[in-house]
């Protein structure tokens, strides 16, 4: 598992990679409902991460996730808006109007000598 935040990645023992959005407004003003987000949680359907089945390692910060292709490709995946937007003077978070792309940017290959 990788990720943080309302969003994260687990790699299945069959190479593939799940996207878990949980959509839980961290700056969210109403008080923590260990019921109700209980629920949400179990609610929460992953999405497939591209269509290989061959990763085999994943690793992540908050808000991306790097994972490892069997032939040694290193993959980076932008998964939450690089930066959120706050308006300083009543602290409101501004959130972007589009998500982030699912496809992945490659970083290199760990078995290229020239990378």
């Amino acid at each position: 598992m990788a990720g943080g935040g309302e969003k994260l990645v687990t790699l299945k023992d069959d190479g593939s990679l799940w996207l878990w959005n949980f959509h839980r407004n961290r700056f969210q003003s109403v008080p923590w409902d260990n019921q109700l987000t209980t629920a949400e949680i179990q609610s929460t359907i992953p999405v497939r991460l591209g269509t290989h089945f061959d990763w085999v390692a994943i690793t992540g910060d908050w808000g991306s996730v790097v994972s490892l292709a069997a032939d040694g490709s290193l993959w980076f995946w932008q998964l939450e808006n690089a930066a959120e937007y706050y308006d300083n003077n009543n602290q409101n978070s501004v959130h972007p109007l589009l998500e982030c792309s699912r496809k992945p940017v490659l970083l290199g290959n760990i078995f290229n000598s020239q990378n």
